[in-house]
C-alpha cells in the first residue's frame, strides 16, 4: 500500500488526471432528438455510496494497474492517483466505460467525483455513441478526441444536442482534420487550443484558395 503523497506509480497517470479536469464549458442549450446516432445513458438506480471506500488514503499498485488495463475498480477510492488510474482505464477500454460496475460508479460518484462520468462520456462519444445527461459542465469532457477520434458525424451530432460543447468538438475536428465540420461551428479565437487547432487553418486557406 502506497501514501497519498506518493507518486511515484506512475507521474504520467498523474499528469493524465490534472490534465483532463482543465476548462469546462459553460451551461448548455436544451438538446433536440438525435439523428441516427446512438445514445448511451447513464441513468442507473441509484446506488448507496459506501462512504468507506472514499476515506482511506492509500492506494494498492496492482488494484491501480488492473484499472488502468481496464479490468477492475480497485477496492478504495479515497487516492487520487486511484481516481488518475480509473479515468485512463475507463477512456482506453469502452467495455470498461459501459460496465455494470463503471455505470455504478458514475452514478454513486457524480457529483463527488465527476470526473469518473467525464471519462466514461468521453469513451463512449469516442466510439460514436452520444451519451444522455451532459447537460452541466460537470459531466461534460474536456478531451473527446484521445485516445481515439469519433467519426465526423459524430462530432456534429455532439455539437447539434450539446451546444454548449461546440470549442470541444472545435478542438476535436482540429486533432481529426474534419475541416468543413470545424469551419460550419463558426468558433471564435480560443488561444488554450491555438497549438491543436493551428494546422487546421492551412487546410481551410488551401480549400478556399
Amino acid at each position: 500500500m502506497r501514501n497519498i503523497c506518493n507518486f511515484n506509480l506512475a507521474p504520467r497517470i498523474y499528469f493524465h488526471y490534472l490534465s483532463i479536469q482543465h476548462h469546462l464549458s459553460l451551461t448548455m442549450s436544451q438538446k433536440s432528438s438525435h439523428l441516427g446516432i446512438e445514445s448511451v445513458t447513464t441513468g442507473q438506480p441509484h446506488h448507496q455510496l459506501n462512504i468507506k471506500r472514499f476515506e482511506g488514503t492509500t492506494y494498492d499498485e496492482e488494484q491501480c494497474f488492473a484499472a488502468i488495463r481496464g479490468e477492475k475498480i480497485p477496492d478504495q477510492l479515497g487516492n487520487v492517483v486511484i481516481h488518475a488510474a480509473v479515468v485512463r482505464g475507463i477512456r482506453l477500454y469502452y467495455t470498461f466505460a459501459t460496465s455494470e460496475a463503471v455505470t455504478s460508479l458514475c452514478t454513486e460518484t457524480a457529483s463527488r467525483i465527476p470526473q469518473f462520468t467525464r471519462a466514461r462520456n468521453a469513451r463512449l462519444i469516442m466510439s460514436n455513441m452520444i451519451p444522455d445527461g451532459m447537460d452541466t459542465p460537470e459531466t461534460q469532457p474536456y478531451c473527446i478526441w484521445y485516445p481515439d477520434l469519433a467519426k465526423e458525424d459524430t462530432y456534429r451530432e455532439v455539437a447539434r444536442v450539446y451546444p454548449a460543447m461546440r470549442y470541444h468538438v472545435g478542438r476535436a475536428c482540429a486533432a481529426a482534420g474534419y475541416a468543413k465540420l470545424y469551419a460550419k461551428l463558426d468558433l471564435l479565437p480560443d488561444v488554450s487550443t491555438l497549438g491543436i487547432v493551428r494546422p487546421i487553418f492551412y487546410l481551410l486557406s488551401f480549400e478556399r484558395a
